[in-house]
């Protein structure tokens, strides 16, 4: 997984999934970016398939800006390589907000099981 130039963040799972929330000023023309994917690294393992979505809570009700699912039980499973998101911010730009990183298993996971978020990052618009 490093070899492609993410750095992996495993996330503990509960019986409901997991995830975790960041409060951040909103940079002009900025954009959400983070990969999710790769069954196992380093023995660590996800469950066989979830759901991973980016949320955002301007102080209110949080609301889902991306959402994916992945599938790692199956030989063509995009949970076998990193899969991308990349979520325009631009609207929220000078707000402070808080964005939820969440994985949502469709059945309770084994015990030790992780989701895994590749380099979360606010990026700048894309160059030209």
């Amino acid at each position: 997984p490093t070899r492609q130039n993410r750095r992996p963040i495993a996330m503990a799972l509960g019986a409901r999934g997991g995830g975790v929330d960041w409060t951040v000023e909103v940079p002009q023309d900025a954009r959400f970016q983070a990969s999710f994917g790769f069954k196992t690294i380093s023995g660590l393992k996800q469950p066989a398939g979830m759901r991973f979505d980016v949320k955002i809570s301007t102080g209110g009700a949080f609301r889902t800006l991306a959402s994916r699912r992945v599938v790692f039980d199956t030989p063509r499973g995009n949970g076998r390589r990193w899969n991308d998101f990349d979520v325009d911010l631009s609207r929220y730009a000078g707000e402070t907000v808080t964005l939820r990183l969440e994985a949502v298993t469709a059945k309770p996971p084994k015990s030790g099981r992780v989701a895994f978020w590749g380099s979360p990052r606010i990026a700048g618009p894309p160059e030209n």
